[in-house]
């Protein structure tokens, strides 16, 4: 397998190539049947220097989780700062606020988070970290700037201090 080259197929109709895909191609690229001849495409590969060559089962090899790995990466983890404010903002909208004509607006939950942009579960875990940041006493000012994993690595460590105080 290719990965990251770039294929093209010649058009009869425009005389030259056309981008088809990066390999590996999507299931959903599609090529018009008046471009084929005699039942085929012809089919051109670029490759440069970010190409890698691999057999299948090298790729299956790296996407399988290895034994033994704990480690895991949140990919949309958020910063401690920008949780503080959007739960703000989400609490804001359930306990009310006072719209432009001066009435009292007071949403759900739910709606309160569709508002925010966040979903509800999220909102929901997010209130519960920073509520048991502050019993445990973390600073937030200093971490305001680091993920949200600092905060729940600080509460699982204060945790398993409790744990091993009551023993």
């Amino acid at each position: 397998m290719l990965f990251g080259a770039v294929l093209s197929y010649y058009s009869r109709l425009l005389d030259g190539y056309v981008f088809c895909a990066v390999e590996p191609v999507p299931p959903s690229v599609a090529v018009p049947v008046c471009e084929l001849v005699a039942g085929k495409l012809v089919l051109r590969g670029k490759i440069d220097a970010s190409v890698s060559v691999e057999r299948p089962e090298q790729v299956v090899e790296k996407t399988r989780p290895k034994v033994g790995d704990k480690k895991r990466h949140r990919t949309k983890e958020r910063k401690i700062g920008q949780v503080i404010d959007q739960v703000g903002v989400w609490r804001r909208y359930y306990n009310g606020y006072t719209d432009y004509h001066g009435k009292v607006v007071k949403l759900s939950l739910d709606e309160a988070a569709l508002k925010v942009g966040i979903p509800k579960k999220s909102l929901d875990d997010y209130f519960l970290q920073l509520r048991l940041g502050k019993v445990y006493g973390f600073n937030f000012n200093e971490h305001k700037d680091e993920n949200v994993g600092v905060l729940r690595a600080f509460i699982k460590n204060k945790r398993r201090d409790e744990e091993v105080t009551k023993q």
